[in-house]
């Protein structure tokens, strides 16, 4: 029997996060990110937008902490809660539209 896995992977996504993040700091387009992620492939790119590029970045995790290795090359740490997510939705149908959220979000 052949065992089966199901894994959720977005091919390239911290390369390109990381590419702009560098990039847009480079060219002065922000004095301050935020960065959602809890990827620690990103620590490099942030740590040298925090520290070299003396740009403001805050880490926040989509699920729980941030991992320590990002919260010591970011400049901030900041939480982000299922009840501040529940706040932040559009309601089930935009009004004056056809648009809704999908079950069970």
């Amino acid at each position: 029997m052949i065992a089966g896995f199901h894994t959720v992977e977005e091919k390239g996504s911290d390369v390109n996060l990381a590419s702009h993040l560098l990039n847009d700091a480079w060219k002065g387009l922000f004095d301050a990110a935020v960065v959602i992620s809890n990827d620690t492939d990103l620590v490099t790119p942030v740590q040298i937008v925090a520290a070299e590029q003396g740009k403001t970045v805050f880490m926040v995790s989509p699920r729980g902490q941030v991992a320590y290795q990002l919260s010591q090359a970011a400049s901030h740490v900041r939480h982000l809660r299922t009840n501040m997510l529940k706040k932040a939705q559009f309601p089930a149908t935009i009004p004056g539209t056809t648009i809704s959220k999908p079950t069970g979000w």
